[in-house]
């Protein structure tokens, strides 16, 4: 979920994990983590990504709305809030911005995980210590 701490890009597209609807706010653990390196690559499996939910938080941690997600439930939207001129996301919530998935073999996202590999809750607490060590290492 990195997409937004590593830059200052006026528009961010994350694809998203919309098999988990709002509240649900969940991602595969960091990269970084030994137990999860080897998982990276895209599975086909609802194993990827994070929730709409968890984007919506991470942008509003750095300065962002979730603006949109598109119908297929593939791809959201975040604007920086000096760019918007207000902050959307006190308006523009994950529940009604989400849309369950419409893509792969079925039209109803990916398969389940075979390995049934554990997601990390992401809380609003969570990312801003994240941010904090971001900021305090450089």
């Amino acid at each position: 979920m990195n997409i937004v701490s590593e830059s200052n890009t006026s528009v961010g597209s994350p694809q998203v994990n919309s098999f988990f609807a709002p509240p649900i706010s969940k991602s595969i653990p960091h990269p970084n983590n030994e137990k999860t390196r080897q998982y990276t690559e895209c599975s086909h499996t609802t194993w990827f990504g994070a929730s709409v939910e968890a984007y919506h938080k991470l942008a509003v941690v750095y300065g962002y709305s979730l603006v949109y997600c598109e119908s297929r439930g593939v791809n959201c939207f975040m604007v920086r809030n000096d760019v918007l001129g207000f902050r959307a996301s006190d308006y523009l919530l994950p529940h009604t911005i989400h849309r369950p998935p419409t893509y792969g073999t079925n039209c109803g996202g990916h398969r389940n995980d075979p390995q049934n590999r554990e997601f990390q809750e992401i809380t609003q607490a969570l990312l801003l210590e994240r941010k904090q060590q971001l900021e305090d290492d450089s």
